[in-house]
């Protein structure tokens, strides 16, 4: 369903600034994170933000190879 508008404290001087956390809901999936902005935009939030990441960046070759 749709959820009422949340109140978020700011000032005059300094509105916020709504950074929507996407993290890696997108699968590697470029038309999932297409989407995903859509809903971003839709909620009026300022910014989304993405993970990637691959394999290769988390875990050193030698422990793929010795845990296959």
């Amino acid at each position: 369903g749709n959820a009422a508008p949340a109140l978020i404290a700011s000032t005059d001087n300094n509105p916020a600034y709504i950074i929507a956390e996407l993290g890696i809901n997108h699968n590697g999936n470029m038309d999932t994170a297409y989407k995903l902005i859509d809903r971003v935009k839709s909620c009026e939030a300022n910014a989304a933000k993405f993970q990637l990441y691959s394999v290769d960046s988390l875990f050193p070759k030698k422990e793929i190879s010795v845990n296959l």
